[in-house]
């Protein structure tokens, strides 16, 4: 028994010192290590724990490597820069200065007080009449420059004093090259004229009418306005003496306007450039809609608007109405107001900011008849540019020409006649055109409007009878050859209102009757002739129409472009992988 217990103590410890020479062996533990690092951890990347730890510690490693045997310098130190003297700004100072005393003078005196130090131009001279009491020394400083024509500047710890001669500086603007002009006529000539003659030879002239007309025009030149407006700047400004001119110059294509002139000037301009800037970008987003209402019979003569308290008093729920003038047309009736805080719910109550209110506006006329949206339009305009909305279609007719021309050949004595016939393309627009021009003011949020609508449509047609006579005379007897010119019934507004940004403007527009046949009767047995009436009756269906503008006129704030209904519905009906970054 004890050498069997042995032979196992010397084959354990045989064991034992195989396996701790194994694990001394790099050759070994290299294999070891290859076989469990080489197994995929990652399906989706395809890599393997040693390639993920190389890539992670890569960094770590060549940092570590780097700086193993790096000296590192002994501490220095931390000596903190000065810091730069300033200009005792809230100093208060307090003066009496007479002619008689150099400009200089009073400069040096007020740098040492200053504690800084002081450059002056050997062009500076003379004396001025000054007396402060308990005032900033920078307020101080620049009164003096004022008063001696000069001007300054502070650089660090220098204060450095010139005579204010003009300088070039130029200032970058991004305004349109383009000269823009409108211009508009609004006329109404009602007159008849005639004229007899009596058995004596003697004749006389009756004439009787009216005639109203309103011409606007506008000539949008930006440029030329800015100019002169600057050389105005120039002008009336008196120089101490220099060699040097002031002047403007302006390149409308690079968009840069650059001036010469001394910094009072320039500080002018500066100011001037930043609220022409402000204003000239202002935009107003105009929302309109162009609804059809079919009278129900108890409104059939149109849409009753003193249902509408004029002091503002509400209808149906919570809708305010506050009309501001009225035109009245013979062939209908134009009404122009103002909807402020519109809403149909008893329980909901619209702002003038809610993207709501136009739709309250349309479902208010719900209450007068059925409605038909024929057109909502949105455009942007800038301020004091015009903006036109057109809801009509060209008809189309033609105008012909006829010339005749006779020529006589050597071989026959008789006259020639050369017909010869051109037509000119003619058209009218039918339907709605509606005229814009907002003028913004920010500061009050409200928009002064130019409108101008005009409503069109065809009652008759004519024939021309210029070309009855131009077929007679060439002996043409074809009386299928005819050419019609529309009669066409006009509407018209012409009219400036003020509103508030966000408030509805309502022009209630043109009243039109329309008939539709309506047939009835027994199938098959109404279509036997003159038998077919006895069991069919006709009957004529009277609707009548009124047209109703709604305009909604919107600043946009900060120059936006769209609001945060037009940025939403983009966001949630718009699948683009190329989706435009609205903020």
């Amino acid at each position: 028994m004890p050498n069997i217990q042995n032979f196992y103590r010397i084959i354990a410890l045989i064991s034992t010192i195989s396996l701790g020479v194994t694990s001394c062996n790099p050759l070994v533990q290299h294999n070891i290590r290859n076989r469990y690092s080489g197994t995929k951890i990652d399906d989706d990347l395809g890599l393997s724990k040693s390639q993920v730890d190389g890539y992670f510690s890569r960094y770590n490693q060549d940092k570590f490597v780097n700086n193993e045997h790096q000296n590192i310098d002994d501490i220095e130190p931390i000596i903190a820069e000065p810091l730069k003297p300033s200009l005792k700004k809230d100093k208060l100072v307090t003066l009496s200065i007479s002619n008689d005393v150099d400009v200089k003078d009073v400069l040096i005196e007020l740098a040492r007080l200053a504690e800084i130090d002081i450059e002056i131009d050997p062009g500076v001279k003379g004396g001025i009449i000054l007396k402060v009491t308990d005032k900033p020394l920078t307020e101080v400083i620049d009164r003096v420059s004022e008063l001696a024509s000069l001007r300054y500047s502070i650089n660090g710890n220098v204060l450095r004093v010139e005579v204010d001669t003009p300088y070039s500086e130029s200032y970058p603007v991004d305004f349109i090259n383009l000269v823009r002009s409108n211009k508009s006529s609004y006329k109404v000539n009602v007159g008849l004229d005639g004229s007899g003659g009596g058995s004596g030879g003697g004749s006389s002239s009756i004439g009787s009418g009216s005639l109203t007309e309103i011409t606007s025009e506008q000539k949008d030149d930006l440029w030329g306005t800015i100019t002169l407006d600057i050389k105005q700047m120039i002008e009336s400004t008196t120089y101490p003496a220099s060699n040097i001119t002031p002047y403007v110059t302006i390149n409308q294509r690079a968009g840069i306007i650059t001036v010469v002139t001394n910094a009072r000037v320039h500080q002018r301009i500066r100011n001037y450039l930043s609220k022409v800037k402000s204003n000239i970008s202002a935009q107003a987003l105009i929302e309109a809609k162009i609804v059809e209402v079919s009278l129900s019979d108890e409104y059939r003569t149109g849409i009753n608007w003193n249902m509408i308290d004029r002091t503002g008093a509400k209808i149906g729920a919570n809708v305010s109405f506050n009309p501001i003038g009225e035109f009245t047309a013979n062939a209908g009736d134009f009404t122009l107001g103002v909807l402020n805080g519109l809403g149909i719910s008893q329980t909901k109550r619209f702002n003038s900011n809610s993207s709501d209110t136009l739709i309250s506006a349309v479902q208010l006329m719900e209450t007068f008849g059925a409605t038909r949206t024929l057109s909502s339009p949105r455009l942007h305009a800038m301020n004091n540019q015009q903006a036109v909305l057109s809801f009509a279609q060209n008809f189309v007719y033609f105008k012909l020409n006829i010339d005749q021309t006779s020529s006589t050949t050597s071989s026959s004595s008789s006259a020639v006649t050369d017909t010869k016939v051109t037509s000119d393309l003619k058209t009218v627009p039918i339907g709605l055109i509606l005229s814009i021009q907002p003028t913004i003011n920010v500061e009050t949020n409200e928009i002064t409007m130019a409108v101008r609508p005009t409503i069109s449509r065809i009652v008759n047609r004519v024939k021309d009878p210029a070309i009855v006579y131009a077929l007679e005379s060439t002996g043409i007897t074809n009386q299928d050859l005819t050419s019609e010119v529309p009669v066409v019934e006009v509407k018209e507004l012409d009219s400036i209102v003020k509103m508030k940004s966000g408030n509805i403007m309502v022009i209630g527009g043109m009243m039109e009757e329309r008939s539709n046949n309506n047939e009835s009767g027994i199938p098959l047995a109404k279509e036997i002739p003159f038998f077919g009436n006895l069991f069919k009756s006709n009957g004529k269906i009277k609707n009548t129409i009124q047209t109703i503008v709604f305009l909604k006129a919107t600043i946009l704030p900060g120059g936006s472009n769209y609001t945060p209904a037009d940025k939403d519905f983009y966001n949630t009906f718009t699948n683009d992988p190329n989706a435009l970054q609205l903020k």
